[in-house]
């Protein structure tokens, strides 16, 4: 939810930034208008690259069937912020207006994301199903027999796999819908601090509340947010991610391996504060 936060705060242009040196007990800000060109212009390309590559599928159509929605999967799985409505939706109307669109058109464009992330999320959850999950076993009857007449013009009906996938399918529908509305709460630490996503949900399965979604869970939760970490272990120096496992350009590495290991050249202290 950082993601959001971002850019509803700092990389809006119509909003202060907090000033480095500020703390919790003595903020300070630093206005729009107090701004230098150069930190404008900063400021505009971030948010402008920021939406190209995270916010695009709330105003591209082309990008938005394109996206993979694993974060918002996630996001829907979180027992925290599974329905971060209000300040969401004021990131995406804030988006909109910036790519000239109406809020009538965005909001279409945020329940077709939201379409998208549920499709896809049904789709995990058929794919970590097993048809049998859905079914119970027939119970023994004997075999009975069929008179001639019968077996040429009424044999028995056999139950088609349709039947066994849409049962399946209507299990997991009830799954999500159940989901959507539970107050189920976490729970929360000595130091007030709220338990693991999987911690949760391996509670939720223990206690046997939903049989679909922690198998989703297990999934979703495992796919890394970022490849930083692998690149890092993998990477020649050992600790800088090398410009061929990277989008990162050479030079831009090389500074920051060397500044990385030369602190004496920068001293972040003494630069002059951002205007």
């Amino acid at each position: 939810m950082m993601l959001y936060k971002l850019r509803l705060n700092d990389l809006n242009n119509e909003k202060p930034v907090r000033h480095y040196p500020s703390t919790d007990t003595n903020p300070c800000w630093i206005e729009p208008n107090e701004f230098t060109p150069l930190a404008k212009s900063t400021r505009r390309l971030l948010r402008d690259a920021f939406d190209e590559r995270f916010f695009c599928r709330y105003y591209d159509d082309a990008k938005m069937a394109k996206t993979s929605y694993v974060f918002g999967m996630q996001q829907n799985l979180h027992p925290i912020y599974k329905s971060p409505r209000l300040n969401l939706n004021a990131v995406i109307l804030l988006v909109c207006k910036q790519q000239r669109l109406g809020i009538r058109e965005a909001c279409d464009k945020r329940e077709k994301v939201h379409e998208h992330i549920r499709d896809q999320l049904r789709t995990l959850l058929n794919a970590v199903a097993n048809p049998s999950d859905a079914v119970d076993p027939p119970p023994l009857s004997p075999t009975p027999v069929y008179s001639e007449l019968e077996a040429m013009f009424a044999p028995p009906q056999r139950r088609s796999a349709a039947v066994v996938v849409n049962q399946m399918q209507r299990c997991v529908d009830e799954e999500l819908d159940r989901w959507k509305d539970d107050p189920m709460r976490v729970e929360r630490l000595e130091s007030g601090a709220p338990e693991s996503v999987l911690s949760f949900w391996r509670l939720v399965e223990h206690r046997k509340y939903y049989f679909f979604l922690p198998r989703a869970v297990k999934v979703l939760f495992a796919v890394p947010a970022s490849s930083c970490q692998i690149e890092r272990d993998f990477s020649v120096s050992g600790s800088m991610v090398t410009s061929q496992r990277t989008s990162l350009s050479q030079h831009n590495i090389d500074m920051a391996t060397f500044l990385n290991r030369n602190g004496e050249f920068v001293d972040l202290l003494e630069c002059e504060a951002i205007k």
